[in-house]
């Protein structure tokens, strides 16, 4: 780490208030031999104990705390993306070795059922289980800071809460129905990060990607819809509730996945927009500094290499510096590891970011 824990922490709140120019960044990945150490047990364990998530977490902590970079450790009680819709009462399957699913409840057939939905309360379903993950987390470490649990969007919960492809065709066909759920989803979601951030002595509202991010700097959501909707249905079924949210937490952090070129103009309507996180290979970054340089952070990783390939580190740094401005604000992840899975020289890396 370039400074003492308190140093960065300032640091990085300068950047989160975009009172610099100089670049924030994590250097993402673990050597492999300790990362299986760390990481041996089945995802379904990790989920289900939170005696091993915490040990696990701690693990990589302990990895990634002599990475010169400005990451800040945090405890993350994290039960995959679908923790909002349980609420709600969908079924959450845990297979042993992968990110849990979701089953929808809604679909257009029984669409006006979203009517009879009893209102979730923030105990339910696996929220419960979060706040009993906090709770723990807080009993055996109590010195370290713990985040929000995964947060998606009220679209993207909706998205899970009913079937994905009908939740499309029902914008047409019922908008009044969908609107009723994203009602219902956007004021769970407030009650639910009240209630833990009330609870959690020190507080980070970021679960993707985690980094630090200001206690009272708005709050973080993936939002991937952001890159499939268009223009209009976006601005019609997701803006107004991402704006909500802006409201009651000072501020929002948006995470997609994907190309959302088509909807930056619907990113300018977002009241307080703090950062946005997306992937270079697949978001082109020149159409976002284009619309947003100087308005918020801009934070950036490798993505899906759907559009673009680096042969290394270094290839994706110098694309992403040619395209910035003077007045770029940036926190870049940086992979550890070439694409032929050769560990990068780590105080080069630092050495060029430094130097920007």
């Amino acid at each position: 780490m370039r400074r003492n824990l308190e140093d960065t922490i300032k640091f990085l709140d300068e950047v989160w208030h975009l009172n610099t120019t100089a670049i924030a960044y994590h250097l993402d990945g673990w050597d492999a031999r300790e990362g299986e150490e760390a990481t041996k047990r089945t995802r379904k364990s990790v989920f289900l104990n939170p005696e091993i998530m915490l040990d696990e977490q701690l693990s990589l902590m302990k990895i990634r705390s002599a990475y010169p970079d400005d990451r800040v450790p945090f405890f993350h009680p994290y039960l995959g993306v679908g923790v909002y819709a349980s609420a709600f009462g969908c079924e959450i399957i845990f297979p042993e070795n992968e990110q849990p699913w979701t089953k929808p409840l809604l679909y257009l057939e029984n669409i006006t059922e979203v009517y009879s939905l009893k209102t979730p309360q923030p105990q339910n379903g696996l929220l419960g289980k979060v706040l009993e993950y906090v709770n723990y987390f807080q009993k055996e470490k109590q010195e370290y800071p713990i985040r929000l649990t995964d947060t998606q969007s009220p679209i993207d919960s909706a998205s899970l809460i009913m079937k994905y492809e009908e939740l499309l065709i029902a914008m047409y066909t019922n908008p009044k129905e969908v609107h009723h759920l994203l009602k219902m989803v956007t004021e769970l979601i407030i009650k639910f990060a009240k209630l833990e951030k009330s609870v959690v002595k020190d507080f980070s509202p970021n679960h993707s990607p985690q980094i630090y991010q200001p206690s009272d700097w708005g709050i973080c959501l993936s939002d991937d819809l952001i890159a499939i909707l268009s223009p209009e249905l976006y601005r019609e079924f997701a803006l107004p509730y991402v704006n909500i949210l802006s409201e009651e937490f000072n501020g929002v952090f948006i995470h997609s996945c994907g190309d959302f070129s088509h909807n930056l103009g619907n990113m300018l309507k977002m009241k307080n927009l703090r950062g946005i996180d997306f992937g270079v290979t697949e978001m082109p970054i020149e159409n976002i500094v284009e619309k947003l340089d100087g308005k918020t952070l801009f934070v950036c990783h490798l993505g899906l290499n759907t559009k673009l390939r680096f042969n290394d580190t270094f290839e994706y740094l110098d694309y992403v510096f040619q395209r910035r401005k003077s007045n770029t604000h940036l926190f870049v992840l940086v992979p550890i590891f070439s694409t032929k899975g050769e560990k990068i020289p780590l105080d080069r890396v630092s050495k060029i970011l430094e130097g920007k």
